[in-house]
């Protein structure tokens, strides 16, 4: 997750993902994530939610070249 979930964002969440690892944010302005760290996890699918152009189209190949992970 980019950021701990607020309690109201947790009821439209299903229990087993509400505690998931917080990692910050891979893209965009204000990037906080470590790839390196994000990688230790050894996520299956790095899914990304919210406004589509071709910058953030371009960001997310980028981070996709950089792990693998799609």
């Amino acid at each position: 997750m980019v950021r701990e979930p607020t309690a109201e964002d947790k009821t439209f969440i299903a229990e087993p993902y509400c505690d998931l690892p917080v990692h910050g944010r891979l893209t965009g302005k204000g990037n906080t994530a470590n790839l390196e760290a994000v990688l230790a996890m050894k996520p299956d699918v790095i899914l990304d939610v919210g406004t589509i152009d071709p910058t953030y189209a371009s960001l997310a190949d980028r981070v996709q070249e950089q792990t693998g992970i799609p």
